[in-house]
């Protein structure tokens, strides 16, 4: 929890990247226990370095099935995602976008792609 509050609350990207490392090297069996709101806080923080983090973190928590990420409340900060300045978190929230969230209405999708270039 400290580290994240830590990711939450930096404002250096060394103090970023430190955690991001620790939690990837030190708390992965924590790290599968990671509750989605946390997912959804890290997201609006609008970080390179905390968009990629989070992007690991969708992919490596067994629990965080693209399926099941609007019962979890992470469909709304995937798709935030697209305003990252990270290319692969923008490719992340592209995938999932075309994948799970086809209810998008055409506007609002073409907007997010559009925002890309």
């Amino acid at each position: 929890r400290p580290l994240f509050n830590l990711l939450e609350t930096a404002r250096s990207d060394h103090a970023r990247q430190f955690a991001t490392q620790a939690l990837k090297t030190d708390f992965r069996a924590v790290l599968r226990e990671v509750e989605p709101a946390w997912v959804s806080r890290l997201v609006l923080v609008q970080d390179e370095t905390i968009d990629e983090f989070v992007i690991w973190l969708l992919k490596n928590v067994p629990r965080f099935e693209q399926g099941a990420f609007r019962d979890l409340g992470l469909h709304e900060a995937v798709l935030k995602l697209f305003n990252s300045a990270s290319t692969s978190a923008q490719n992340y929230a592209a995938e999932y976008a075309r994948t799970q969230a086809r209810d998008l209405p055409l506007e609002e999708l073409i907007l997010q792609v559009v925002q890309l270039f």
